[in-house]
């Protein structure tokens, strides 16, 4: 209704509207433009808008793809959120799933920019799930390094560019890739064990401040990332899952944390153990753990459960 009744003369309109702004921010200065624009500039803003427009884009654009949705975890709901998540798509590993929820905690909060997990337990019990369940929630980057690929002395070059005059120098490395998407990354290192001693010390600096210098001497930033290790070092050492001797009991990770801890940190360099913030330990499954897996995993596979089926599963 204002508008509507402004004069047709520009600069007399113009004079009008000026007088009514400097009222307005001498009675409400949070209306200042200035206030305003550092609002709209600020990053939580940017963030929550961009998930309106991805909504209203989905919307309007049915045929094509929305554009990507930025996560972060930035309070305690979103905490809560990010455990159910992994607490309902991972079974048995409860601790394990408590553990790296308090540390993320501490990166949500600012106190820490990254954090770094080894996460030690026998094969097939939900390593590699747990730090992709959480890469999907904590930035929607994960990206999975296969260490039995860098049992060579060399071969860590495939991370960050061949040196110069050898073939591939002046190709774009791998990380390179990952850093220009983004500085915030689920990084998985899987079976770190099997990886040659020199790639230890190219991860020292990446665990340090989350920056590496690739083959070009350009600095890539991880600086907001977690790096996870996983081994199942130590685990054959002190028996896990056999009997203890000629009773019924059979040995535990819970029970044997500081002997499979002990031979974890034997067998890598000191420098490289002392960066790792957290050791999370999973447990051996259960035949109840086992079902749970099995009913979940055929979730969506359009044949009928029961019993005879996830018998069959569990036993195979």
């Amino acid at each position: 209704e204002f508008f509507s009744n402004l004069p047709k003369e520009e600069e007399e309109c113009s004079t009008i509207i000026k007088a009514v702004y400097r009222s307005i921010i001498e009675a409400y200065p949070p209306f200042d433009l200035e206030f305003v624009c550092a609002d709209l500039n600020n990053g939580t803003f940017l963030e929550d808008m961009q998930d309106v427009m991805a909504s209203l884009y989905a919307d309007s654009r049915q045929d094509n793809p929305p554009p990507t949705k930025l996560k972060s975890i930035r309070t305690l709901a979103d905490i809560t959120s990010l455990k159910s998540y992994i607490s309902k798509n991972l079974i048995g590993q409860e601790e394990a799933v408590d553990n790296v929820v308090d540390s993320v905690k501490l990166v949500a909060s600012g106190l820490y920019k990254s954090a770094s997990f080894f996460f030690i337990g026998p094969t097939g019990v939900g390593k590699t799930e747990l730090a992709r369940l959480l890469g999907n929630r904590f930035s929607g980057n994960f990206w999975k390094v296969n260490c039995a690929e860098y049992s060579q002395a060399h071969e860590y070059a495939k991370l960050i560019g061949s040196p110069p005059g050898y073939v591939g120098h002046v190709d774009k490395s791998m990380m390179a890739e990952k850093a220009e998407q983004s500085n915030k990354w689920v990084i998985l290192f899987d079976e770190i064990e099997k990886a040659h001693t020199k790639f230890y010390d190219f991860l020292l600096s990446v665990l340090d401040d989350g920056t590496v210098t690739d083959n070009m001497g350009r600095v890539l930033d991880f600086s907001e990332s977690i790096f996870i290790f996983t081994s199942n070092q130590g685990i054959s050492d002190v028996r896990v899952g056999k009997k203890l001797g000629f009773s019924s009991d059979y040995v535990s990770v819970s029970s044997s944390k500081e002997e499979v801890t002990a031979s974890v940190k034997s067998n890598f360099p000191v420098e490289f153990m002392n960066r790792i913030d957290n050791y999370i330990f999973f447990n051996t499954l259960s035949q109840d753990d086992l079902r749970k897996i099995a009913t979940l995993s055929l979730s969506n596979v359009p044949i009928k459960r029961h019993k005879a089926l996830l018998d069959y599963v569990v036993k195979n």
